[in-house]
């Protein structure tokens, strides 16, 4: 952040109003009309011009729309690569809101962002049945499944891509749930910061071990023997020198309630599979799993382990896992 010169005004800065100072950052300006200038620190000019003076009724009008809502799927706009703007016409008719809803608002902190992202939302009748289960499910990182009010079949997001919206194009516009209710809504909204939070490893471990542990434990739970991963709550990597470039990686299994022995020789036998061509194609060692209950885990060793998302244990911490 850029400082006042000795003795000067903090808010005779670029992108800021004479005499105006540190604390006037909400993006509302004295004026009636036209567009906010945004005060305070050079790092919020960035969209100086853009932030809109909203009336008290556009205000009202636009706080109807939230994260989840579909509506009439614009042109998809990029940079191209001569850097010039390029754009297409989506064979989507609708776009689904992908902005957190308090950035969608045009009060409070949504005053200061004049644009709402949106992906596009396709008809998905001719996706393989197998794909579209693992996208209900929720284990393809950049697709998602939606159900339209008032709309038959199946629909999905696109992820691939979002643009930005002028929040005024959502003005007399009637917003559509994408949603039968409160649960789908919020399982859309983890899976947008699961997609964003999700820690970058080697490619080995989310499309290989990633994949093999979550068949074994899918099979596992459905047999008469399951108390190897019935009684597991989380799945974890501890790594040894980077994410991407590791030189030690180990399994650690947290449990609800301690597993006998041969419970544990499951997984010493799962990850067997791994370590040859770990070691002689990726360059890297598996070592032996550690398995411990909840309450033996360390807590250094907890903050240091990074989880993993095995959707037949159910929901976990923020994720790394396969990437369809």
């Amino acid at each position: 952040m850029a400082e006042a010169p000795p003795g000067g005004d903090p808010g005779n800065q670029p992108g800021s109003q004479p005499g105006a100072g540190p604390e006037d950052v909400s993006g509302e300006s004295p004026g009636d009309t036209g567009p906010v200038p945004l005060v305070g620190p050079p790092e919020l000019a960035a969209l100086d011009g853009l932030t809109q003076k909203w009336s008290p009724e556009e205000v009202a009008e636009i706080a109807r729309w939230a994260q989840g809502h579909l509506i009439a799927c614009p042109d998809l706009v990029w940079v191209g690569e001569a850097g010039t703007p390029q754009s297409w016409t989506s064979p989507a008719d609708l776009a689904v809101v992908v902005s957190q809803t308090c950035d969608v608002v045009a009060e409070g902190p949504g005053a200061r962002i004049p644009f709402v992202q949106v992906s596009p939302v396709i008809e998905a009748s001719d996706v393989d049945e197998q794909l579209f289960k693992a996208i209900v499910d929720g284990e393809v990182v950049d697709r998602f499944a939606l159900t339209p009010e008032g709309l038959a079949g199946r629909y999905m997001a696109d992820l691939r891509i979002s643009v930005p919206v002028d929040k005024r194009y959502l003005l007399g516009k009637t917003p559509v749930e994408g949603f039968p209710d409160e649960l789908d809504l919020i399982r859309f909204s983890e899976h947008l910061a699961t997609r964003l939070e999700r820690p970058a490893l080697h490619y080995f471990l989310t499309d290989v071990v990633v994949r093999e542990v979550e068949k074994a434990v899918k099979k596992g739970l459905r047999s008469t023997e399951s108390g190897w991963c019935s009684k597991v709550s989380e799945v974890c990597f501890l790594i040894q020198g980077s994410r991407l470039a590791p030189v030690d990686v180990r399994l650690l299994v947290l449990c609800d309630d301690p597993l006998t022995e041969e419970e544990r020789q499951q997984w010493v036998d799962l990850n067997k599979q791994f370590v040859g061509s770990a070691k002689n194609d990726r360059g890297f060692r598996m070592s032996r799993p550690t398995v411990k209950t909840l309450e033996e885990c360390r807590a250094d060793m907890y903050r240091k382990a990074v989880p993993v998302r095995i959707p037949s244990l159910g929901p976990q911490r923020n994720l790394a896992g396969p990437q369809p």
